[in-house]
């Protein structure tokens, strides 16, 4: 048995069932940001995620005008090139943003136009860690580390050294190696850098992990509800 691949291709192929709220569903359950927006860079459609990093990340904001701008203007031009490439050239782009300390990498992308003509573009936002703590929360739960596990994990991921984490938790340096080696055994593997390839192969699962985040986003101003309906048909197309 096969199946076919998303989206269907031909023209008049849809998918029963499937509106807006179960798409934008499907889509608030990755922890990576997605957004669809025109040719000029007016934000259409976003999950959870994008809302995110669009409120609180300090690179890529919105603007009063409903288009995408960037913290600083450091990187609008690259954006706005990408986006327009994509809409009408349909070629791909990362484009690396910064503001001050913080950086965000952005992939955009063609989409296929919807019925009225219009051209689409997808962005798609980098990951601010290699894993983020409620995901850590949930291999803690799926490996059964302790506490101090979890602790000495996080520290790996961030980049810190056992020197270090020992100093910072005012433990023996021996008994950070020995939770190292205990987390190797229950993630079943043999270096330090295989964790970090674990973990990195991590899926987006963010809607697995959000019932554990009290934490609700935060909203979004201008409100964006009433693109919603139109996306939802052209991601169906």
């Amino acid at each position: 048995m096969t199946t076919p691949n998303w989206p269907m291709s031909g023209p008049n192929d849809s998918l029963p069932g499937m509106g807006s709220d179960t798409l934008l569903a499907a889509l608030d359950a990755l922890d990576t940001g997605v957004m669809v927006c025109d040719a000029r860079g007016r934000l259409l459609v976003h999950n959870q995620a994008a809302r995110r990093e669009l409120v609180a990340g300090g690179v890529l904001v919105l603007g009063t005008d409903g288009l995408l701008d960037v913290a600083g203007g450091a990187g609008l031009l690259a954006l706005r090139r990408a986006v327009h490439g994509a809409a009408f050239t349909h070629s791909h782009h990362l484009v690396p943003l910064r503001h001050g300390t913080q950086c965000l990498m952005l992939a955009v992308q063609p989409l296929r136009s919807d019925s009225d003509g219009g051209q689409r573009v997808l962005l798609l936002t980098g990951r601010r860690g290699l894993c983020p703590d409620l995901a850590v929360q949930h291999l803690g739960r799926v490996y059964a580390l302790t506490p101090a596990e979890r602790a000495v994990l996080s520290s790996l991921l961030a980049g810190v050294r056992i020197g270090a984490m020992a100093r910072a938790r005012g433990v023996k340096l021996s008994t950070v190696r020995t939770q190292v080696a205990a987390l190797r055994s229950k993630l079943g593997v043999q270096r330090v850098d295989d964790i970090t390839r674990l973990v990195a192969e991590l899926p987006p699962m963010l809607g697995a992990l959000a019932r554990h985040d009290a934490r609700p986003a935060p909203p979004l101003r201008p409100p964006l509800s009433a693109a919603v309906p139109a996306a939802a048909q052209m991601l169906n197309a």
